[in-house]
């Protein structure tokens, strides 16, 4: 085998580095939504009856409205993790996480407000063309801030994702 120019190596390397970090990011950041969707399908009956007791819906129609729901998320979440169709997926998981929050008033909290809010902002962020790695660090650091995690992993990851800024 030929010996590889280490320059070339190094910028191989940090590309592969870089599209990895921009899926593994988008993954995260999409995680919130896709467990929402599986939540309310695990527990489809439950939040139809909750649904049918605060709006008077009748259980069909609140089974078709969180089965619509919790689909439109999941394909959502994929087309964006995917990088397909990035805008209509983009705008449809905002609208999905606001009308779950405004069906439901066990919701209805500032801080969960801001939750999403923080999660749709981050959403918002995967729409653009990673063009630079401070894209995929700001991705990454807008997760961890929004996600409380306490395993010392993620505190030393975080670290050294703000160095790489």
């Amino acid at each position: 085998l030929e010996k590889m120019d280490p320059i070339f190596f190094h910028a191989q390397e940090r590309r592969l580095l870089k599209g990895v970090l921009s899926i593994f990011a988008r993954c995260l950041i999409v995680s919130n939504f896709a467990a929402d969707a599986l939540q309310c399908w695990l527990n489809l009956h439950l939040e139809s009856a909750i649904l049918n007791m605060r709006w008077q819906c009748g259980l069909t129609a609140a089974r078709v409205y969180l089965t619509m729901m919790a689909s439109a998320q999941l394909v959502c979440s994929i087309l964006v993790v995917a990088k397909q169709h990035r805008f209509m997926a983009t705008c449809m998981l905002m609208v999905m996480a606001h009308l779950r929050f405004g069906a439901n008033p066990a919701l209805w909290k500032i801080s969960r407000y801001m939750d999403i809010l923080g999660q749709s902002s981050a959403v918002l962020m995967t729409m653009l063309e990673p063009r630079r790695q401070a894209f995929i660090t700001f991705l990454l650091i807008t997760y961890l801030t929004w996600n409380t995690v306490d395993c010392p992993v993620w505190h030393v990851f975080y670290k050294y994702i703000l160095k790489l800024l």
